[in-house]
Order: structure tokens, then C-alpha cells, then sequence
């Protein structure tokens, strides 16, 4: 029986493109949380300067096993999408957005009833 990080995949080939996928990404987080100092600003300084960069040198993310399964995780649900295009919105769904910190509650099947164009992005700002 498969458990945890391995459960649900249907092949070898699915765990394999999993663990490329993943373990780059853990490996960068580890280098980034654990690498000399010198080596973090010289990467770092691309995206941060000043009391902004010091700041960050002195957080660390934490690439342990938890991060490695959440990563993992993360790659498998955008392995096996659950939606399609062309899927039809349920009805009577509330989605929750934000603009500038407001959350609003939506039903986006009244939206595409209207013949609105919807593009939904799932992704983080921060």
C-alpha cells in the first residue's frame, strides 16, 4: 500500500517527474537558508538591497522534510489538475477575492451567465 508523499501515483515515471520537479526546488531553499553568508548576499542582491537584504540574510524558510512534502504536495495537485477548460462553474459557490485588502464573496456562475470573459489566476503575491 502506497502511503504518504507516494500515494495516488499511478506510475514510476509520475514519482520521477515529481522529484525533478521538487527536489531543485528544495535543494535552492536548503542553499538559500544554510549557505555561507557571502554566497546568500551575492544571490540575494538581485532581489533585495540594503536593510531589506540584511533582513532577509537573517531569515531562514526551513527546507526540511515538511518543506519537501509540501513542495511535493504542491506539485502533485498541479500534476492531476481537477479542472479542465470548458468545465463548467458549480453554482451557487462562493469564491472569495480580494482587491487592495477588501475580500469579497462571488458566485462566478452569475459572472459567466452574464457572458463575462473569467480568467482565474491561483497564485500568491507575496
Amino acid at each position: 500500500k502506497k502511503m504518504g508523499l507516494w500515494s495516488s501515483l499511478s506510475s514510476p515515471y509520475e514519482t520521477l517527474y515529481l522529484a525533478f520537479k521538487v527536489t531543485p526546488c528544495w535543494l535552492m531553499i536548503n542553499f538559500l537558508d544554510y549557505a555561507p553568508n557571502s554566497l546568500r548576499r551575492k544571490m540575494l542582491s538581485h532581489e533585495y538591497s540594503g536593510v531589506q537584504l540584511e533582513k532577509r540574510l537573517n531569515l531562514t524558510i526551513g527546507g526540511g522534510w515538511r518543506m519537501y512534502s509540501a513542495l511535493w504536495s504542491m506539485a502533485k495537485i498541479n500534476l492531476f489538475p481537477q479542472l479542465n477548460v470548458g468545465d463548467k462553474i458549480p453554482r451557487n459557490k462562493l469564491f472569495v477575492h480580494s482587491i487592495n485588502n477588501v475580500e469579497e464573496r462571488v458566485d462566478l456562475s452569475k459572472i459567466c451567465a452574464e457572458n463575462h470573459v473569467v480568467v482565474l489566476n491561483f497564485g500568491s503575491c507575496s
